[in-house]
């Protein structure tokens, strides 16, 4: 978990989004790797929280027939 910067070439017009809510990624985005060991980048360090709330781990053999 940590800040890291945007690092593009000035001509460079691509935009980046927040891999938990969409807002965009300006100069810089919060990286966070969840419960599943996939590595996310945020906007901020609250939608840390808000991906583990929307996706709580799942335990081995619950809630299947």
């Amino acid at each position: 978990m940590t800040w890291e910067p945007i690092e593009k070439p000035w001509n460079d017009i691509s935009v980046e989004y927040c891999d938990v809510c969409g807002n965009l990624l300006i100069r810089r985005f919060w990286r966070f790797t969840t419960c599943d060991g996939v590595e996310l980048r945020a906007c901020s360090e609250d939608c840390e929280g808000l991906h583990a709330r929307l996706h709580p781990p799942t335990r081995p053999g619950v809630g299947r027939d």
